[in-house]
């Protein structure tokens, strides 16, 4: 109760320092398209904020704006920021509107205070909520993935990124198959219990968002991911936490080429963009171990 008293005093504040905001609530509402954001720069992507903070302080139990302060503060991480504690802090305040947006769920809430989180967790019926509260959590836990797992929260992502993948795993082009991917592989070779990395489940899990069929041979039974191939974010996760993990060289530079090869284009013209970045270094480090 304490944190979150502290969350709303915290957003009461920040939404009493903005004057006026350069959007609207429904101008920055109009900016999610296909589940992404549709900014090409950080400045851009402040207004956004910016603007949601605002509606926030107006309408806190609205659950489409708390989601949507979830998603942009992931992405202004992820996509802007360089500073490991701004980066560390933004993702913390994600995590807490996920939460609260989760939290509006009066099945949730009752679940939670009866049982646990975990339980909650397999209520939840926003998958947007569910998805966008793991990324940043799960990206806060990377700088500190040994403490990450003795505070326990792997149990409780996994149910998360469980739950997004039976409300919805094509949502953000296979983001919940991304999640699950990116959680087997990250956890550390000596874990504990069965929170160990296992790159055979990371790689049945994005085998579902790319094509490699040396690897993933044919996927029996997959659903139909929006255009999983156009999405970048797919391969080079692919690259990240499977093939560089399991030292396919020869693999990796070959779908590191293909991301590169094709036009960023303005279908997701900022993760594609991104992701043509990150092809860009991922392939410089591939090429090291090639002859």
């Amino acid at each position: 109760m304490k944190r979150t008293s502290q969350f709303l005093i915290l957003i009461l504040l920040l939404a009493a320092s903005l004057t006026a905001s350069g959007l609207t609530q429904d101008e920055a509402l109009a900016r999610f398209q296909r589940d992404e954001i549709m900014v090409e720069t950080q400045d851009e992507l402040q207004e956004v904020i910016d603007a949601l903070i605002v509606a926030h302080s107006a309408d806190p139990a609205n659950r489409l704006i708390l989601t949507s302060l979830a998603q942009v503060h992931f992405v202004m991480a992820d996509a802007f920021l360089t500073d490991h504690d701004a980066k560390k802090a933004t993702y913390e305040t994600g995590q807490l509107y996920g939460e609260a947006a989760l939290r509006l769920n009066p099945a949730f809430v009752a679940a939670e205070d009866a049982d646990s989180f975990v339980a909650a967790v397999g209520l939840s019926d926003d998958v947007a909520a569910v998805h966008w509260t793991a990324a940043n959590w799960t990206a806060k836990d990377e700088y500190d993935v040994l403490g990450a797992i003795f505070r326990g929260d792997p149990p409780k992502l996994l149910a998360l990124f469980e739950r997004a993948m039976e409300l919805d795993p094509g949502y953000a082009h296979g983001a919940p198959y991304r999640s699950l991917g990116a959680f087997w592989s990250g956890l550390p070779r000596l874990g504990v219990g069965t929170f160990t990395q296992n790159l055979d489940r990371s790689r049945e899990a994005l085998c579902h968002v790319v094509v490699d069929p040396d690897r993933c041979g044919a996927c029996t039974g997959c659903p139909d991911v929006d255009d999983a191939v156009g999405y970048f974010e797919n391969r080079v996760f692919y690259v990240r936490f499977v093939l560089i993990k399991t030292e396919a060289w020869e693999t990796a530079e070959a779908v590191l080429l293909s991301v590169l090869a094709e036009p960023v284009g303005d279908t997701y013209p900022l993760y594609n963009r991104v992701n043509h970045e990150r092809a860009r270094r991922y392939l410089e480090q591939v090429r090291e171990h090639l002859p």
